[in-house]
């Protein structure tokens, strides 16, 4: 302790208990500051009343978000570049009160949610539905955060620190048996949240409830859990057997044949002599384990596996080292986008297709612009005639360039004389330029080519694309020496970031064969 003393001057005493607002002074002659009933440790802030803490953490930050998003609303970005805003200047201010203290209310994250969706939206409807566009790029999302299953992959960490550290965490829990906890179904920590007073171990096991409700059905019966297991009970309750569990029967693989028979009655005494139980309770048990399995209407094979077993929902802590993981597990959904239901049926696509289309704009350009361009148009939420009439915002549902048919954005972008000439005149453009033929077809204009290797095709159809839609915009005819000039462009910006990022090598093995299209 040699050269550490107390600094005099910065502490503060507080009283606590039934003395939390007493005037007792101890120790006058040292002039510390007494009577003190708020405080701050590590960034978090407290009080001598424990009901204070969540208002006055949370309620200060809320205060903050919407000053910062105030202020970044006024500029026109895209929904990717707000969704950047939101997860780097907003995130951080949450992360570590999130990880530290109680859940906010449930009112509370109802606000924050709004008010990160306004302000995504343009306090306007929203253009996507929530559960798409919270997934990741290839699952056709934006990557939005999902406030709830981030909150929960925070709190999970802790759960990951209780099984896998040294650190005694568990006897801070109070009645907390952490083998049973590893080695028993969901349902112990069901009925042990029923006695636990302590709101942040509260909030962390009801996190840890819902990554086990994501979880897929196990494979083979034999890696189930045999107590506490929701799907093995008997009488309508889950069971235990402290003389089963404490002699490491914890798993339906303990009493399986290898044969995957279940162990009579004799074999099981024979085996585990040590073990005091009746011919009744154990047929209850295998009898329980039989219609977990034929009422699942699951194909689960019942065999022997090799010891010793991790539970697969373990054996995923494991393997998640940062909350991130256990955010990519809770925010999984199967949710699709009417768009995608609609160019499905139109251009007969499969779910491995559309992995690789969703990925395409996120591929080929770091241009948000762009990327929010194709995004739309995937989602077939690109402004258009057809629905700009629909809203009664446009007095014609008619095309900008024939004037003779409904714009929708397969005939804008594809059906179209005029774009379909354009196109034409474009291939013949490029083979004299650089002496390549390309095919375009309706689905590898619109939505990408999936083949591999095609990243500057990808590009390429990308400008054309952005380049008939503007000149719809502003309702110009198509002309190709304009559109060459507004690739150019794009093509000297992606140049120029390429060379600067040490991309120099890359992009001109990539362009070597194209960039005579713009000179």
């Amino acid at each position: 302790m040699s050269g550490l003393h107390i600094n005099y001057a910065k502490t503060h005493i507080v009283w606590i208990g039934s003395k939390k607002y007493s005037n007792e002074i101890l120790l006058p002659n040292y002039n510390l500051n007494w009577g003190t009933t708020r405080f701050t440790l590590l960034g978090i802030h407290f009080d001598v009343e424990l009901d204070k803490l969540l208002y006055l953490n949370y309620d200060p930050k809320l205060v903050q978000i919407k000053s910062i998003l105030r202020q970044w609303e006024k500029r026109y970005l895209t929904p990717i570049g707000k969704i950047t805003v939101i997860k780097t200047l907003v995130l951080p201010l949450l992360n570590h009160i999130l990880m530290s203290i109680p859940n906010p209310t449930e009112s509370y994250c109802k606000e924050l949610d709004k008010i990160f969706f306004s302000f995504l939206w343009n306090n306007s409807i929203h253009r996507v539905k929530k559960e798409v566009i919270i997934k990741n790029y290839e699952d056709g999302g934006l990557k939005m955060l999902n406030l709830k299953s981030f909150i929960s992959s925070m709190k999970l960490f802790w759960i990951r620190q209780l099984i896998f550290t040294n650190r005694g965490m568990e006897h801070l829990i109070p009645n907390f048996n952490l083998d049973k906890f590893i080695n028993c179904g969901i349902d112990y920590v069901t009925i042990y949240l029923k006695t636990l007073k302590n709101k942040f171990w509260i909030d962390v096991f009801k996190s840890w409830i819902i990554l086990q409700n994501h979880e897929i059905v196990s494979e083979v019966a034999g890696d189930s859990p045999l107590f506490y297991n929701p799907m093995i009970r008997i009488g309508g309750k889950p069971f235990y057997n402290k003389q089963m569990f404490n002699n490491n029967i914890r798993r339906v693989n303990d009493i399986i044949n290898e044969d995957g028979s279940f162990l009579s009655f004799e074999s099981f005494c024979n085996t585990y002599p040590m073990i005091k139980m009746n011919f009744l309770e154990y047929s209850s048990i295998i009898h329980a384990i039989k219609s977990w399995i034929k009422n699942s209407g699951l194909d689960i094979p019942i065999k022997k596996l090799e010891n010793p077993l991790i539970m697969r929902i373990i054996y995923k802590v494991m393997k998640c080292h940062k909350s991130k993981c256990f955010y990519e597990i809770l925010n999984h959904n199967s949710s699709m986008s009417t768009g995608k239901t609609k160019w499905s049926e139109m251009l007969q696509i499969d779910n491995k297709e559309w992995k690789k289309f969703h990925k395409i704009p996120f591929r080929v350009t770091k241009d948000c612009k762009l990327q929010w361009f194709q995004y739309r148009i995937i989602n077939r939420i690109l402004a258009t005639n057809s629905f700009l009439f629909k809203i009664n915002k446009n007095d014609s549902k008619y095309c900008n360039f024939c004037l003779s048919e409904e714009e929708t954005i397969e005939h804008l972008l594809w059906e179209c004389d005029y774009t379909q000439s354009f196109l034409e005149e474009f291939v013949i453009f490029l083979e004299d330029k650089t002496g390549l033929v390309i095919n375009i077809t309706k689905k590898s204009f619109i939505l990408g080519y999936i083949e591999n290797n095609t990243d500057i095709q990808n590009t390429i159809a990308l400008w054309l694309k952005y380049y008939v839609y503007t000149s719809r915009c502003t309702k110009k005819s198509l002309n190709l020496c304009a559109a060459i000039s507004q690739m150019k462009f794009y093509y000297e910006i992606h140049k120029f970031i390429s060379y600067r990022n040490s991309g120099k090598e890359k992009f001109d093995a990539q362009w070597i064969r194209w960039n005579q299209l713009f000179y």
